[in-house]
């Protein structure tokens, strides 16, 4: 666990909180794109992983933009799809 970001399932209550998200960025890669979307829905990687279609090991890497996506993963299902503050590209 990052001692300096909360855990995802804490994320999206203390985004509700807030009202604002205090570790957001709009810029960035797909896999930075995919995390911020992940936390402000308080999805963890397991959870996330199932919703797209793919391990848990891949999405990780994705995440840390060390993989892309193989072009069959369904990410029309992702986490991002639901997040309107992240970007679509």
């Amino acid at each position: 666990m990052n001692r300096h970001q909360p855990p995802a399932k804490l994320a999206k209550a203390i985004i509700g909180f807030l009202g604002y998200m205090p570790f957001a960025s709009e810029e960035g890669s797909l896999g930075k794109r995919l995390h911020l979307a992940r936390l402000v829905n308080g999805m963890t990687q397991e959870e996330a992983a199932k919703m797209i279609g793919c391990d848990e090991s891949n999405l990780r890497f994705i995440e840390l933009d060390k993989r892309q996506p193989h072009p069959g993963t369904r990410l029309k299902r992702s986490p991002a799809r639901k997040c309107s503050s992240v970007p679509n590209r």
